[in-house]
């Protein structure tokens, strides 16, 4: 899955789910399309993974940034199942005014989803690939759809309905939002269809590490204008975040995923007055005197328990 930063640079990284371990990393431009990366830079994570983890069942799940057929072929000659967002796409709306309401299925864990499938494999993909589709009936009169055109849930209903006010919407039989994802994941029978949908949705547990590398680990931006300096930042960072995930599981219980600890600066005086009148040391009070008499020796020291 890809972040972006602010600025002119774009990062991408796999990473290992289970153990939250970053296996890879590349450095590119803003403007570049990580895309045309993707088959290398799974065969450099497949490479870090220890050999006990290559030999069992590796799948790969990535979002609709990835979406491309040498990511999907990378997969195939690494043999390794996947399941790669797709983007809304003109053939995908065809696709999905064939299925008929019968072939929908109860989504695993989400109210008001449904899941089928149906036959779709682009061009120079894997032969076994099909397409697993998502909807989720939206509530037009709880709020759940925004008024702004621009809202990225609206993108996610079909082209018919996206430019329609409220109003109009609210008068709908339903209305959807829909997922689209390319799988060769087993997905034969509604059960393991609704499985491999609720295994691709907790993709989105690597938010926790692009946090915790941009907040924890300072990679919320890159401070130099050469790439060799900006690279170095970056494994810095992943490397942090890569610990913190290691650490985690030495924990008796754990309830949540331990995050990177982020340092804070001390407070100073000045953080004791507003922004806009900040204190003159003119008229601060001066120091108190300091006390006389015999200092305390350590016997007279009293410290809580």
């Amino acid at each position: 899955m890809p972040i972006r930063f602010t600025g002119a640079r774009n990062a991408g990284w796999p990473t290992w789910a289970q153990t939250a371990t970053v296996l890879a990393a590349d450095l590119m431009a803003g403007d570049e399309d990580p895309r045309a990366h993707a088959g290398e830079l799974l065969a450099r994570a497949l490479a870090a993974l220890p050999a006990a983890a290559r030999s069992g069942r590796i799948r790969l799940r990535a979002d609709a940034g990835y979406f491309a057929g040498a990511l999907a072929r990378a997969a195939l000659v690494a043999g390794i199942e996947f399941a790669i967002g797709a983007k809304r796409i003109a053939p995908l709306w065809r696709l999905l005014a064939g299925v008929t309401e019968a072939e929908w299925t109860d989504a695993i864990d989400m109210p008001g989803a449904q899941v089928a499938v149906t036959t779709y494999c682009p061009h120079w993909w894997p032969a076994v690939t099909r397409l697993l589709i998502r909807r989720v009936r939206l509530d037009i009169d709880a709020g759940q759809l925004s008024r702004d055109p621009r809202a990225r849930r609206r993108r996610t209903l079909h082209p018919d309905q996206r430019t329609l006010p409220l109003p109009r919407l609210a008068q709908l039989d339903a209305v959807y939002g829909y997922s689209f994802i390319v799988t060769t994941l087993d997905v034969s029978t509604p059960d393991k269809a609704t499985a491999a949908e609720h295994w691709y949705r907790h993709r989105t547990e690597i938010e926790n590490i692009f946090r915790d590398s941009k907040h924890g680990a300072a990679l919320r931006h890159l401070p130099s204008g050469h790439p060799e300096v900006n690279t170095a930042w970056m494994w810095g960072a992943l490397l942090a975040t890569n610990i913190a995930g290691w650490l985690h599981p030495t924990h008796r219980h754990p309830p949540t995923r331990r995050p990177v600890s982020r340092p804070r600066r001390p407070r100073g005086p000045s953080h004791d007055h507003h922004p806009a009148t900040p204190a003159d040391p003119r008229t601060r009070p001066p120091h108190p005197a300091p006390p006389t008499g015999t200092p305390p020796t350590p016997r007279d020291l009293r410290f809580p328990l």
